[in-house]
């Protein structure tokens, strides 16, 4: 019941170190933190693998994509590794767009209406390392990326006659609307 963006800030807030399970339907994505920062993300949506998302994103095109995928099997390697080796993308580049799949990926459940969450704590070292985004950053800039002006007129309409409760830090107030 409680909404990922606050999952998330409220594990980044306690230096959670696991694993956050999210489904949503036939979606499925994992979030890895560590001290509560986002080091990881998997989705089970073809449009968030790394050659779709590149595709999308207008990095690469599709016939780059094509010859990347067709050296990844033939040599048994990463897209990633195959885009460096043909030279369509530097080492640097390839970092920079793992880092935007990574937020991309946790971006597009954040304003999920509906979904299932679960928190597997572990211990550090079964947390890979590399990438750190902080969460805090993913999740503010995401929503603010994701924000619809025109729902919120709905919203406010909504929450018109309900008292709104605003905490800060253990002081509380309640508002009328």
């Amino acid at each position: 019941t409680r909404p990922l963006p606050a999952v998330l800030l409220d594990l980044q807030e306690s230096g959670a170190t696991g694993r956050l399970l999210l489904r949503r339907a036939r979606v499925a994505k994992t979030v890895d933190l560590a001290a509560g920062e986002l080091v990881g993300a998997a989705s089970s949506t073809r449009d968030e693998t790394l050659g779709h998302f590149l595709v999308g994103s207008g990095v690469i095109t599709d016939e780059q994509h094509r010859a990347a995928v067709a050296r990844a099997a033939q040599r048994q390697e990463k897209i990633g590794e195959a885009l460096v080796a043909m030279g369509i993308l530097t080492p640097g580049r390839l970092a920079e767009q793992l880092t935007a799949q990574t937020r991309h990926k946790l971006v597009q459940a954040l304003r999920w209406s509906h979904g299932a969450w679960r928190f597997e704590p572990l211990a550090a070292d079964a947390i890979p390392d590399g990438l750190r985004l902080r969460t805090i950053d993913v999740v503010l800039g995401g929503l603010r990326d994701t924000f619809d002006p025109e729902v919120l007129p709905d919203t406010v309409a909504a929450l018109a006659g309900h008292p709104l409760e605003l905490t800060d830090r253990g002081h509380r107030r309640v508002v009328d609307t």
